[in-house]
């Protein structure tokens, strides 16, 4: 919207800055959904340097403490991030429903 100039053709200040408040939490949004997203590629990655799979279904570790310690600590980032994640999401979509309510009240669109 920003780009393309339409906010100007929006009035009310309020109804901007939500929608630019909107906007900032997207980009927010995707950055964190790139580091999930990295995180468990680098984690599958070491799942891989660490064990045999031939075993399947029962996992074999090759005995290497350094990457298995690296692995767990992956774990837990991502766990991490995962919970941040799933709470910006959450705040998001109360940020989606109270812009699109305000919206409709302030432009008689009920």
């Amino acid at each position: 919207m920003q780009s393309t100039n339409t906010l100007r053709l929006i009035t009310n200040q309020d109804v901007i800055d939500s929608i630019l408040v909107y906007q900032t939490y997207n980009k927010l949004i995707l950055d964190q959904q790139a580091f999930v997203s990295n995180t468990f590629t680098s984690r599958t990655n070491l799942l891989m340097e660490i064990t045999d799979l031939r075993a399947f279904p029962y996992l074999k570790f090759n005995g290497n403490t350094h990457e298995m310690h690296l692995y767990l600590n992956h774990i837990f980032i991502e766990s991490v991030g995962l919970d941040y994640y799933i709470a910006i999401l959450a705040e998001q979509l109360n940020r989606a429903n109270n812009i699109i309510n305000f919206i409709q009240k302030e432009y008689q669109m009920e």
